[in-house]
């Protein structure tokens, strides 16, 4: 399943994703995939998450291509949820 979010605005992403993280995956030891643009964009997500929901964990910031790479062996049966920015893109698995 693909949710798919607009904004050119990078506070209503970082809720956006705050709503979609705060059902917990099924395996508690996996981690939450985030694609981001750069690094500064993953600090800012983690930390907005974390003011909102008290706590900001076990979550992988990937790079557009290092996220192409990890789509290479992903499943079709698998849940991913997209948040987009244009022109930066955040992607949550």
């Amino acid at each position: 399943m693909l949710h798919l979010h607009t904004s050119n605005q990078l506070e209503q992403l970082a809720i956006q994703y705050a709503r979609i993280t705060n059902e917990p995956l099924k395996n508690v030891f996996e981690p939450e995939l985030l694609v981001v643009q750069n690094a500064g964009m993953a600090r800012y997500l983690s930390m907005h998450v974390a003011d909102l929901s008290g706590i900001s964990a076990n979550t992988e910031a990937l790079f557009p291509a290092e996220f192409k790479v990890f789509c290479a062996g992903f499943s079709a049966a698998a849940h991913v949820d997209v948040v987009v920015n244009i022109p930066q893109t955040i992607l949550h698995h």
